[in-house]
């Protein structure tokens, strides 16, 4: 639910990856400055 995770359902199956442009933004928000 947090966008983290991409999901593709084929057929039975279903295959996850992580999104990484979900997870830069995040890490730019909570990195120092």
């Amino acid at each position: 639910e947090a966008g983290l995770v991409r999901r593709d359902q084929r057929g039975k199956w279903a295959y996850y990856r992580v999104d990484f442009e979900a997870l830069d933004s995040i890490a730019a928000s909570i990195a120092p400055r």
